[in-house]
């Protein structure tokens, strides 16, 4: 039955059917239904419920109900009046350019303590990125940005205990970034200057050294020696390649790619995706994989190729030796422009093998059955929980292991596959129709959110598959 529209709901926002209905406003990130940008929720009777924002990985932000305080005008207000007490913890996940911009307008209205205060925070930004991993992303750009606006202003209260701080941020980004021209100009002035210590002020030890080996041996133009000192400084991550050993492939905080070969870093002209699952329509249109390679070091790490087109999807892991847990190393979504480049990415993850992989055929080994374990992506909210999926001759089997019991206070053990529990998806299949399923229930976790987090060895005899299908 059609619902007359309230006059406070936008032409935009669509009628969700849903128990219990509502209307809900924003866009949604195709192939995957994830909400991206500004969400919006009313009532039938166009009551406002709740507001969300997600970035465009569809990683939640901000959300908050029509009752409560808008979380970015709360934030400005904050670091308004209260500069000295802000730091990087209330960006934790939720910095965007939303928050940049309101952040910025707060401001440009401030004191040298607000941009010192505001500069550390970027140099220091613990931001989400990937599926689940949170890790230190300096934003050197936003920080040059910020010292470019207020040169003049930093020129004349250089002796200033905060602008004096406030520049050396600005010029350990300059240091990251390559910004060879400001730093020559700024770098003798700030060194000429008696260091005043600025209490929580967050930078470099070692900045004073290296912006006098900058000054003293800026002619001697060591083109390999700044691209090592610029990786330290850059929070570029690492996403395929080992550290020290070129090629490699690295992402910035917006996740756009860099090549680094003979001594040189230039942008890649490939799509990364190591969030997921952002690139999924490519890699399901294509359908199964024509190509697969899988390597298992027995005890050390798993190995895993899987080329659509000229695009790859690859997971690697490895036995951490202080832990002894198997931690994935390499977990990627790429698409490449050219064979050239296909090859090229498919070099380097070979070269990451370590010690003398067996090459194994992952659905017709006579001693194991590989299962794999697909992880939820916390990143995407609508993922059920965990999945195992396995072949065997030309049965397709899956389990959806059991919700842990919450258990106050202590750590809840993870659910491991029980070869007891499993659900029989197909049998009886030849090989080609076995593979073909297989891929199609791959894709259709991926599609929901899913990624390969495990893969287990799991001996033949211990099914027991041979009896048809098992519900």
């Amino acid at each position: 039955m059609a619902t007359a529209r309230p006059p406070t709901v936008p032409a935009s926002a669509r009628l969700v059917a849903e128990e219990p209905a509502h209307w809900q406003d924003g866009a949604f990130e195709a192939g995957s239904e994830q909400p991206i940008g500004a969400h919006s929720w009313w009532t039938l009777e166009g009551d406002p419920i709740k507001h969300a924002r997600y970035d465009l990985r569809g990683r939640l932000l901000f959300a908050r109900s029509s009752l409560d305080l808008d979380r970015v005008d709360w934030l400005a207000d904050r670091f308004r009046g209260e500069p000295d007490r802000f730091d990087f913890h209330p960006l934790v996940g939720r910095f965007d350019g939303l928050v940049h911009r309101r952040l910025c307008a707060a401001l440009r209205g401030g004191t040298a303590l607000h941009r010192l205060s505001y500069a550390s925070a970027l140099a220091y930004l613990d931001q989400r990125r990937g599926r689940t991993l949170t890790t230190t992303v300096p934003r050197h750009d936003l920080v040059v940005e910020l010292f470019h606006e207020a040169a003049e202003t930093c020129a004349a209260e250089l002796d200033d205990p905060d602008t004096h701080a406030f520049v050396g941020l600005a010029l350990e980004a300059m240091l990251a970034l390559g910004e060879e021209a400001a730093l020559k100009e700024w770098a003798p002035r700030w060194l000429a200057v008696e260091e005043t210590p600025r209490l929580r002020r967050r930078g470099s030890a070692s900045l004073r050294a290296d912006l006098t080996a900058f000054v003293e041996g800026q002619e001697a133009g060591d083109a390999a020696g700044w691209v090592e000192h610029r990786l330290r400084r850059s929070g570029a991550r690492l996403v395929l390649g080992a550290r020290g050993r070129a090629p490699m492939l690295l992402v910035d905080a917006e996740d756009r790619p860099t090549w680094l070969a003979d001594g040189e870093l230039c942008a890649a002209p490939l799509v990364v995706d190591v969030t997921g699952p952002t690139l999924t329509p490519w890699f399901l249109a294509d359908g199964p994989a024509p190509e697969r390679t899988f390597f298992a070091v027995p005890g050390r790490g798993w190995w895993l190729a899987q080329r659509y087109g000229r695009d790859w999807c690859l997971w690697g892991a490895e036995r951490d030796r202080r832990t002894f847990e198997v931690v994935p190393v390499v977990d990627v979504f790429l698409r490449c422009p050219d064979d050239a480049w296909s090859e090229r990415v498919r070099a380097v993850f070979t070269a990451m093998w370590a010690g003398d992989p067996t090459t194994r055929d992952p659905f017709a080994d006579e001693e194991h059955v590989w299962v794999r374990e697909y992880d939820v992506d916390l990143d995407r909210v609508g993922a059920p929980e965990s999945v195992f999926l396995g072949l065997l001759g030309g049965c397709v089997f899956t389990q959806r292991p059991p919700r842990p019991k919450p258990v106050r206070f202590r750590a809840v053990p993870r659910p491991g596959f029980d070869p007891a529990a499993i659900v029989v998806l197909a049998s009886g299949l030849d090989r080609e129709r076995a593979t073909a399923r297989f891929d199609a229930e791959e894709r259709s976790l991926f599609r929901r959110g899913h990624r390969l987090c495990r893969i287990h060895a799991v001996g033949v005899a211990q099914l027991g598959l041979g009896m048809g299908p098992r519900r």
